[in-house]
């Protein structure tokens, strides 16, 4: 096997506490990460002039939302290549337009339960009009991540993040 006496008693020990410091920051990050469902609506632009757009509910995870794209759970199947719009409705309020590039009936034996299923899942790649939008979603995307995935606990008597 191993010839433990090519090392000295002062390099294993220093491997060991390296090791032991990489399990304790690894173990830090995961204490920090936090998912929360963040409530959304879809609008799905129609095909015909004069009709309004569909408005269907949704739910987004923090860890969904990136600078170019976004995964949402929706209420009702949307057609792939499908152009829409969408807000978030929490602190911040955003208005991105997109298109959904999959629609998929999400795990049915999922083990989040809830009394109003959003059943279906799709991704969205953001469309964007100018470099300024651009660089003004990917600033949102930051200030999202911080805020609801790298977030601290919530405090103990108010529930808020701190």
């Amino acid at each position: 096997m191993w010839d433990l006496s090519l090392f000295s008693e002062a390099e294993r020990s220093k491997k060991f506490e390296r090791k032991k410091e990489q399990e304790e920051s690894i173990k830090e990050l995961f204490e920090k990460f936090h998912l929360k469902r963040i409530p959304a609506e879809i609008r799905v632009r129609a095909t015909q002039i004069g009709v309004p757009p569909v408005v269907i509910a949704a739910r987004i995870l923090s860890s969904d939302f990136t600078a170019n794209r976004a995964r949402f759970y929706v209420k009702e199947k949307i057609i792939a290549e499908k152009e829409i719009s969408f807000t978030i409705l929490e602190n911040e309020r955003l208005y991105i337009r997109g298109t959904v590039q999959w629609c998929r009936r999400d795990n049915i034996y999922s083990c989040v339960r809830s009394k109003d299923p959003f059943p279906f899942r799709i991704e969205v790649k953001f469309d964007f009009e100018s470099l300024i939008e651009k660089e003004n979603i990917r600033q949102y995307s930051d200030r999202f991540y911080k805020r609801f995935v790298m977030a601290g606990p919530p405090h103990p008597r108010s529930g808020k993040l701190i």
